[in-house]
């Protein structure tokens, strides 16, 4: 029992909150957002919206999202977190485009929090990508998508997003 104690004061104490959760309540509200998608030497805009709102005492943070470009009607879902054990902030992501949840890990550097992931590709292969998020004081934010298929040398811009704060 004793040791079961210890454990469970270890697992608080790891577990607490850090400036990274504080961090969060920063995206909190309604956001209008302006897409810019890259495919190979064209591109695309669209427009969309997102409503953030953390959860469980500001550990997570919830994105729900929708746009409408050229290529449609687009839906997605997000829960971020950052892992007081790992030290590492958590993405999964989940969207009308597919079945299952791509998961990123990132890091924080200066004022960039940036993910790393893969994802599977309808013919088999992997794409990976990072992701930069960058928040420009309270009003503004940037998310920055770069792709990589597995036989290409280097990662592209794929697509950003420039979130402004709905009044």
């Amino acid at each position: 029992l004793e040791e079961e104690m210890k454990m469970m004061e270890l697992w608080a104490k790891m577990n607490a909150k850090v400036e990274a959760h504080e961090d969060f309540a920063h995206s909190v509200g309604k956001w209008n957002a302006a897409e810019k998608h890259f495919v190979g030497s064209d591109s695309f805009e669209g427009k969309g919206t997102s409503t953030m709102r953390t959860i469980l005492d500001g550990r997570y943070l919830i994105q729900e999202y929708q746009s409408e470009s050229a290529m449609g009607i687009f839906q997605g879902f997000g829960i971020i977190a950052y892992d007081t054990m790992e030290k590492q902030y958590v993405n999964a992501w989940m969207d009308s485009m597919s079945t299952g949840i791509m998961m990123s890990h990132g890091k924080k550097e200066d004022d960039v929090v940036i993910y790393e992931g893969g994802v599977k590709m309808p013919d088999g292969s992997m794409m990976l990508h990072r992701m930069k998020l960058q928040q420009h004081g309270p009003d503004k934010m940037t998310m920055t998508m770069y792709g990589k298929p597995e036989a290409a040398p280097e990662f592209s811009k794929r697509m950003e997003i420039v979130y402004t704060r709905a009044k």
